[in-house]
């Protein structure tokens, strides 16, 4: 399971998370890492309504999308989670660490029911388009996830 933060503009037209040039991104960084990304992934966001503006969801929006994250995976019952960027973590892990703390280590989301799903973070795929800087960081976290997964 991937989740992301929320919709993008294209996203919100096409009624599917990661479209665009940093869904493209991310199809490729998964299909690098041996994983089929049109077959063996399910894609979401922590908050399901893109903000006006594309301005970064308010607390009250996340709160009242967290219901149905929570629902998505305890339905899915995912063997992992992938959470790109930092809004992603830290509804998922809710622990409030600084984002890069949390990279590079395997966290456990614990549903209400069953067991811990490991949670892997890494950088949203529009971060990695703006600073290419981090893809190499991104690359690690991402193997780090295929192992688990």
């Amino acid at each position: 399971m991937v989740v992301g933060e929320a919709p993008g503009d294209r996203d919100d037209r096409l009624g599917q998370p990661f479209q665009g040039k940093a869904g493209e991104l991310l199809h490729a960084m998964l299909q690098a890492a041996g994983i089929d990304p049109h077959k063996a992934v399910f894609y979401t966001n922590a908050v399901k309504c893109r903000p006006r503006s594309n301005r970064p969801p308010s607390p009250a929006e996340i709160a009242a999308c967290l219901p149905y994250l929570h629902s998505q995976i305890s339905l899915l019952k995912p063997r992992g989670i992938l959470a790109l960027g930092r809004l992603a973590a830290q509804t998922l892990l809710a622990d409030g660490k600084p984002f890069e703390s949390q990279r590079g280590q395997v966290h456990a989301y614990t549903p209400q029911q069953g067991g811990a799903i490991p949670v892997v973070v890494t950088y949203h795929p529009a971060s990695l388009l703006s600073r290419p800087s981090h893809k190499a960081a991104s690359w690690r976290d991402l193997n780090l996830a295929r192992t688990l997964f």
